[in-house]
């Protein structure tokens, strides 16, 4: 699955993996369980076997599927967008092989003019992949913490290079305390949403958004959830949050300053490049390349042989952006 989001701090979504397992308290009531659910019965491929009934509700299996044929969706995309990297799983748990992770890494760096935000519950494993791959200037990575047991992640996420650090309490399950927010440039709060809902309480997000104010981080509050997440509304403290603008903003001056590109259209004639360079596979025909049998070389036969990425992209002459910037 992959296009246009509702969330409101990102742009897009793309899920080169589906499946994943449950972790930790905030992924009880997850909905992309719900979603996942919906989309095995309706037949959908990618997302065969990945979940199954329990106690009146859908939790995941742990079965993954490696997409091959979502890899090239980004190139596709003409304007520049913020990208939620595996909205529906995580690319950084348990049984994905880093060749895997490699791949999504090199279409980051091909897609360029994109900004790819990747979460996780698991920073431990992205800091050991990560340590191996380039920092990208585009990519943003980011921990979820859903209360005071789980601050953990956040120090580990520290370590990391990025070039941008966020993270995502969301959903807000109890009180934080005192957090170490040094690095970290912007921060996510909401409460869960959500038919077993697990209430929100002001005093949470209050103590999260002053701690931003002291450190310099961008604090941006999602939402405060509830069964009818609408209805409840995203006010805080008298003031109606509007899409996040402080992301917005972060990621055309991080783009700018590492890179010199500016976050405008690309022309036409890159995308449709790259569209008629890309392998012809449709995600409903395949369940995916299963963890457990991929390597780099079958994953990249898989999806067209090596290099067409790079081919597509080299074809299609530099342009200049009326600041001068190269894209």
């Amino acid at each position: 699955m992959a296009g246009l989001s509702d969330i409101e701090w990102t742009d897009a979504t793309w899920n080169p993996i589906s499946g994943c397992r449950i972790l930790s308290p905030g992924c009880t009531n997850c909905y992309a369980m719900r979603m996942a659910a919906r989309l095995q019965a309706m037949g959908h491929a990618a997302y065969a076997d990945t979940t199954r009934k329990s106690g009146g509700r859908w939790v995941w299996t742990g079965t993954l599927h490696l997409n091959e044929e979502a890899l090239s969706v980004p190139l596709g995309w003409r304007a520049p967008r913020r990208i939620f990297v595996n909205s529906m799983s995580d690319l950084f748990q348990d049984g994905v092989p880093d060749a895997f992770v490699r791949r999504v890494w090199d279409v980051m760096q091909e897609a360029h003019w994109h900004v790819f935000q990747v979460l996780t519950k698991r920073p431990e494993n992205m800091a050991r992949v990560v340590a191996g791959l380039p920092c990208l200037p585009n990519v943003w990575l980011g921990t979820s913490v859903e209360n005071r047991d789980y601050t953990v992640r956040i120090s580990t996420l520290r370590k990391i290079p990025a070039a941008v650090r966020f993270v995502s309490f969301e959903p807000l399950l109890g009180p934080v305390g005192k957090v170490n927010l040094r690095g970290i440039h912007w921060a996510i709060v909401g409460g869960e949403s959500g038919p077993r809902a697990r209430l929100v309480r002001e005093e949470w997000i209050g103590e999260i958004q002053t701690q931003c104010a002291a450190s310099g981080t961008a604090f941006f509050f999602k939402q405060w959830g509830g069964r009818n997440k609408k209805a409840a509304g995203r006010s805080l403290r008298g003031q109606n949050m509007g899409r996040d603008a402080d992301a917005l903003g972060l990621a055309r001056r991080t783009m700018l300053e590492f890179t010199g590109i500016r976050m405008l259209p690309l022309p036409w004639r890159l995308r449709r490049t790259c569209l008629e360079s890309a392998p012809s596979v449709s995600l409903t025909g395949t369940a995916g390349v299963s963890p457990a049998n991929y390597s780099s070389d079958k994953g990249r036969r898989d999806a067209g042989g090596p290099g067409w990425l790079e081919a597509a992209l080299k074809s299609v002459p530099r342009v200049r952006s009326r600041g001068g910037s190269r894209l």
